[in-house]
């Protein structure tokens, strides 16, 4: 947010980013812990991770994310998974692919390669390669999980982290090796690595507003329905940020860098 010429301010759990443009200062809070104090000169703000709407905000939506509970042991939480994703992850070790948490340059590639492959199969906008890398890099903030079969990348999972959350950012798959299962063992192997490492909850991101049984990250953890919502004093900035999002999206998903 800082490279995007936002000022931070953090308060606890609670993170609020001001901005500073010609139509006005703008904001975004991201998961709030507490009563969300709006800075008054600020005409536009997005707040993203509220477990209950607020009922003053001038738009508010929703969607459904699943967490995974590390706090548990290891073999529990395999047994806990559905038994599809079970299924997979035992199908994937006895046909040969194999996990593994890299940091080189090639890994990276191999990552970007996939996942750009991936949201262009999926018609998804894609994040710049340079803002993924410059992530990347940062070895604080971010793992990079691998999945092989028959000697070559087959899946990569890019993951966030910070003190007791880790978080699925970007991914993507050779769709001719699904008999090798390549998501659910790149998902579980990140969920083991976070265990071990004390986390305690593994964010598989959004589900969307209507999940249904048998779909991918069902019956990994608990689903959680989250709020976003949306204040604004001036209609010519929210139409301004609305077209200015707009832009934004076509041009990553036709000319990404």
């Amino acid at each position: 947010m800082k490279d995007n010429g936002f000022e931070a301010r953090i308060c606890n759990k609670t993170f609020l980013y001001v901005k500073k443009t010609f139509l006005g200062r703008i904001g975004q809070v991201y998961y709030p812990t507490s009563r969300v104090s709006i800075p008054s000169n600020v005409g536009f703000c997005d707040i993203h991770g509220l477990l209950e709407p607020l009922p003053y905000a001038t738009k508010t939506d929703y969607n459904n994310i699943v967490h995974v509970d590390l706090s548990r042991p290891s073999d529990t939480i395999l047994k806990w998974l559905d038994k599809q994703r079970r299924w997979g992850i035992r199908k994937a070790l006895q046909r040969g692919a194999v996990a593994y948490c890299a940091e080189t340059k090639d890994a990276f590639n191999d990552f970007w390669d996939m996942y750009s492959a991936t949201a262009k199969r999926r018609n998804n906008a894609l994040t710049s390669k340079r803002f993924l890398e410059k992530i990347f890099r940062k070895k604080d903030l971010a793992k990079l999980f691998i999945v092989e079969a028959k000697n070559q990348t087959i899946g990569a999972y890019l993951t966030l982290y910070s003190n007791e959350l880790a978080r699925h950012f970007h991914s993507g798959f050779l769709r001719e090796f699904r008999e090798f299962h390549p998501n659910e063992l790149g998902h579980y192997h990140a969920v083991q690595y976070f265990q071990e490492k004390g986390l305690k909850v593994y964010d598989m991101g959004g589900a969307g507003k209507a999940p249904k049984s048998g779909e991918f990250k069902i019956g990994w953890g608990k689903l959680i329905t989250i709020y976003y919502c949306q204040f604004h004093n001036s209609k010519i900035l929210t139409i301004a940020i609305r077209n200015y999002n707009k832009t934004r999206n076509w041009v990553r998903k036709h000319h990404p860098r």
